[in-house]
């Protein structure tokens, strides 16, 4: 009986050891390595649970649903009171789309561990996903409540219940100050981003004689992808972007002529860099961020030249106006969209369905526009 007992105690700190060894090398970006030392310990010992969690999670960074709900379900069955699992594999179900059972997953979770903030991110994400908009609102006030500076709920907080504009710009300025350093090559690879590409020959049958506009302004200008992908479609370019990382990004190309972050609406009504006007204007997916567009659409009508042309994205939604979903982005109604054109002294020179990016392996569908200002068209009083 000693002589066994000794053995398993050598056997567990040989797994502890390569454990370490895998996390290690997942950290260090080596997932095949990483995976093959779990499947090591998995021959010693089939239901290990923290390899089979390791896996899971391996599985899910490189959008490998199936393996990485497979993986997780083993090691809820070895380990079925670790919150962390529990957690894990509800995102495994969610990222696949099995949002009612990500819900059970977390609600699993949150009866183990109920104080965690991220945990009722996540579920109140699920509930979206399901159209529970109700649900998903109290889920996200109980993360805020249990984290009242967290910015993502209280963004999912007001965007559910209308308030968005604040908490939005605080949640998206951090958002991309963080991504800054990774975003274009984040974007150009794992999400297939496009969209600047796609206004850009959507512009193209009415580019001006010569094929260069006499400026531009790019909002939401991001690190300058617009700047890149349009550099020979203008004489001068501008860009206003809510993130300061962002904007220091896009001055290091040398392309802008004048760049400033804040909040586009307040700087486009208030500094005389950004007056205009510009015979184009530019958005590649700006609008994801705001939601209602009433007040920007305005903005961008009295900075436009005569007869001045507006191209951006949206994400497409099917019904209503426009929607949070659980990324955190609004999606919009291609009938909002050409009712408030209408509305705003825009005619709609050009309208495309197309694929915006990649999410979780996904395509994104939406919505690419081209308007033109009408020159008999003055903005009424009351919507100054």
């Amino acid at each position: 009986m000693a002589k066994s007992s000794k053995s398993d105690v050598i056997r567990s700190m040989q797994i502890e050891a390569a454990l370490k060894q895998a996390k290690a090398l997942r950290d260090a970006g080596k997932i095949a390595a990483a995976g093959g030392i779990c499947q090591q310990i998995l021959s010693l010992d089939p239901r290990q649970a923290d390899a089979l969690h390791l896996l899971g999670v391996m599985a899910l960074q490189t959008d490998s649903f199936e393996i990485a709900i497979g993986s997780l379900t083993r090691a809820v069955a070895a380990r079925p009171k670790s919150p962390a699992i529990l957690v894990d594999f509800g995102h495994a179900l969610a990222a696949a789309g099995k949002a009612n059972e990500a819900v059970s997953a977390y609600r699993k979770a949150l009866s183990l561990r109920p104080g965690n903030a991220a945990t009722y991110l996540a579920l109140g994400d699920a509930q979206l996903d399901l159209g529970h908009a109700s649900d998903a609102l109290k889920s996200y006030r109980k993360a805020q409540s249990l984290e009242p500076k967290n910015r993502l709920a209280a963004h999912m907080v007001a965007s559910l219940t209308g308030e968005a504009q604040e908490a939005g710009a605080d949640y998206v300025a951090t958002l991309f100050d963080a991504y800054a350093p990774t975003f274009e090559t984040h974007l150009a690879g794992k999400l297939d981003y496009r969209t600047p590409m796609h206004l850009l020959d959507l512009i193209a049958p009415h580019r001006p004689e010569g094929g260069r506009f006499a400026s531009v302004l790019d909002l939401g200008c991001g690190t300058g992808l617009v700047g890149a992908v349009f550099k020979d479609a203008y004489e001068a370019i501008d860009g206003i972007d809510i993130a300061p990382a962002m904007i220091e990004a896009a001055q290091a190309k040398g392309l802008y002529r004048h760049l400033a972050a804040g909040d586009l609406t307040a700087l486009m009504e208030t500094d005389p860099a950004f007056a205009g006007p510009y015979p184009l204007i530019v958005a590649a997916d700006v609008f994801v961020y705001i939601g209602p567009l009433e007040a920007v659409f305005a903005a961008i009508r009295d900075r436009l030249a005569l007869d001045g042309l507006f191209a951006f994205s949206v994400e497409r939604a099917e019904t209503g106006t426009a929607e949070v979903r659980s990324s955190g982005r609004f999606a919009h109604n291609p009938d909002y969209i050409v009712s408030l054109a209408g509305e705003r002294g825009f005619s709609v020179a050009e309208h495309k369905s197309v694929t915006l990016r990649k999410e979780r392996s996904r395509p994104i569908a939406g919505e690419i526009f081209l308007l033109r200002a009408n020159t008999a068209w003055q903005r009424h009083e009351d919507s100054r």
